[in-house]
């Protein structure tokens, strides 16, 4: 049986950004996985139950962390005493819902983080567990992407 792998990314992409998204999943197919998405015309006033039946159906869950907001001057945690200066590039929060339905659901979760994307579950300390992290200018040889593919 083929293994089904939902992709999830940010829904509006730059050129480039296509381009790479579009050179992973024909890499993913190119290894014999069946690549599944939910685009934005799927999604409904309540995506909770779709998105949820999807991730039930699929072997593992891939994310793209392709940078949807640039911050190049701001605060993080302002007024506290961790305030620090924050330039960062950050993706969609669905990704982040999605990563945490997955593992949730026992799934095989591969983050694939753009160059500057670091929050959240693109962060590189989470590369453990039922979560394989990977800057998205590596390949499918990466160590990471095969204890990802080996989990299912």
């Amino acid at each position: 049986m083929t293994p089904t792998v939902f992709a999830g990314a940010p829904a509006v992409l730059s050129e480039r950004q296509r381009a790479e998204l579009d050179r992973w999943l024909t890499a993913f197919r190119a290894l014999g996985l069946d690549v599944v998405r939910l685009d934005r015309e799927s999604y409904t006033a309540d995506p909770w139950a779709a998105l949820t039946m999807l991730l039930q159906r699929v072997d593992a869950v891939v994310l793209f962390g392709f940078a949807q907001l640039c911050v190049r001057d701001g605060t993080w945690r302002p007024d506290t005493p961790e305030a620090t200066p924050a330039a960062t590039r950050w993706t969609t929060p669905w990704l982040q819902i999605e990563a945490g339905m997955a593992v949730a659901g026992g799934r095989p979760v591969l983050v694939l983080a753009e160059p500057g994307v670091a929050e959240g579950a693109f962060h590189s300390d989470v590369d453990a567990g039922p979560v394989s992290a990977v800057s998205m200018d590596r390949d499918t040889d990466d160590p990471a992407v095969l204890r990802w593919r080996a989990a299912f």
